[in-house]
């Protein structure tokens, strides 16, 4: 047996260093190829991709794509029966769960079952499982009053009562809008990356990115770290010890970061003063982020033996989901492989302009100072590989956990319906030669015939979400 791996775990080509990680996991000692160059890959062709060949003359005998363990099991046994020139063996039915899983699927959806407990430890950020910090997190998330206009927090796109998310095409909250669909914070502790693009790569990082955006907060650090002083000190400073003498606004400019003449005059060390009280309200943000815990749905009880808590309908929709290739990216508890895929949805920008993504974001990850790789993380983490070839049009899967009520969909909120979304899927999105997307479509996405998209949105029907807050 050997294992050929084409991707990383962002969707990017594959590396030397992924072969041991892919062993790893797999705790067995399987021979791993690489193939970075996707020559195993056949457009359009659902993974895994399983090629039976006679190891004697190099011939393939079988070409399979993901086939169910019992299928691959007859198939290797007819291609050996073929190269000794004996009688194939006889076919068995295979047995399905519930009359419809195969043993594979079955598997796959037990690893979907979202559990109660906490995300990963942060080690990046120190207050990451602290109360106090989470406490005062909570505030800041809704504090208007860090943005200079005092219309602008954290809580106006992500609406509490709308799972963290608005409900609108794209966030119109801010300073001058942006032009990108919500995406709900809830389950974002357990991203890899976070924003469409995957231009942060932690919670805290995320949280620090709409201050200084103009179309956001269009805020500064300065100002934020004078709103911490004057409004926060009591609860801040137990938890990140003293402030800078922050009242000394000649020292302490009121306003201004990178790029303005103000803060550029100050002292270093009054700049990374600054600094660091302004990455500590994003750390707290964070760790009020992280409080957040979810509790099963329908498909979590199915998972557990309840027969009955999924209808017929959705667990048709289940199996499709299956077979035409959506739990390729869509698998795990959150439903995501938290990967950057290509799917030719619409654009956001106002002006009807194809969104770059993750390219884009690339770009602004890699000059900011704010990875988990830099001086501001509570344990600098290695500096994470990240690919630029195939990046243009790409962006991350989103978990489907809550989809049915986070609508309108698409990184640009374009699709106002899950039922639309999932007929783009099914289309591999937009046609070559739309202006309002870019990018070569993922050759692993599969198109799939229209009459599963009912029973496909049947099934994401069930996909509530469930929350509080250990607050």
């Amino acid at each position: 047996m050997v294992d050929v791996l084409v991707r990383d775990d962002d969707g990017s080509p594959a590396s030397e260093a992924d072969l041991a990680t892919w062993q790893e996991r797999q705790d067995q000692k399987t021979i791993v190829a690489l193939d970075a160059n996707a020559r195993f890959v056949v457009p359009q062709t659902a993974l895994p991709r399983i090629l039976v060949v006679d190891p004697r003359t190099m011939r393939i005998r079988a070409d399979l794509a993901s086939p169910g363990p019992e299928f691959l099991a007859e198939e290797v046994a007819r291609a050996v029966a073929d190269v000794d020139g004996v009688a194939a063996p006889t076919s068995n039915e295979p047995t399905k769960v519930d009359g419809r899983f195969d043993r594979m699927q079955w598997d796959m959806m037990r690893g979907m079952f979202l559990g109660s407990g906490g995300p990963p430890k942060d080690p990046t950020n120190r207050v990451a499982d602290d109360v106090p910090a989470a406490a005062l997190g909570k505030l800041l998330f809704a504090d208007q009053s860090l943005s200079p206009s005092g219309l602008v927090s954290c809580e106006g796109c992500h609406e509490p009562s709308r799972t963290f998310a608005d409900n609108a095409e794209t966030a119109t909250r801010g300073i001058g809008g942006v032009e990108r669909n919500t995406p709900s914070v809830v389950l974002s502790a357990w991203s890899r990356w976070q924003f469409w693009d995957g231009r942060a790569d932690s919670l805290w990082m995320q949280a620090l990115g709409p201050f200084e955006a103009p179309a956001e907060f269009g805020s500064s650090r300065l100002f934020v770290a004078h709103r911490i002083h004057d409004v926060y000190k009591d609860a801040y400073e137990p938890i990140f010890g003293p402030l800078p003498d922050l009242a000394d606004t000649l020292r302490y400019p009121p306003s201004g970061g990178p790029g303005a003449s103000a803060y550029d005059a100050m002292p270093e060390s009054d700049r990374d003063a600054v600094t660091a009280v302004f990455v500590n309200v994003g750390k707290a943000i964070a760790a009020y982020e992280r409080s957040f815990r979810t509790y099963g749905t329908a498909l979590d009880s199915y998972r557990s033996g309840y027969a009955d808590a999924l209808t017929d309908s959705q667990k048709d929709g289940l199996l499709a989901f299956f077979t035409t290739g959506c739990a390729q990216c869509h698998w795990g508890p959150r439903l995501t492989d938290d990967a950057f895929h290509v799917v030719r949805f619409p654009t956001g920008h106002h002006d009807g302009s194809a969104d770059p993504g993750r390219s884009e974001g690339r770009a602004a990850y890699e000059s900011s100072e704010f990875r988990v790789d830099g001086r501001w993380s509570d344990s600098p983490a290695p500096p994470r590989r990240v690919v630029h070839d195939g990046e243009l049009g790409a962006f991350k899967t989103p978990p489907l956990r809550g989809v049915v009520l986070t609508g309108p969909y698409g990184h640009g909120g374009s699709v106002p319906l899950l039922r639309m979304a999932v007929d783009l899927h099914r289309t591999l999105g937009m046609p070559q030669g739309s202006t309002m997307t870019t990018g070569d479509v993922d050759p692993c996405l599969v198109p799939f015939d229209a009459a599963r998209v009912d029973a496909i949105t049947s099934f994401l029907g069930t996909l509530g979400l469930g929350f509080s807050s250990t607050l």
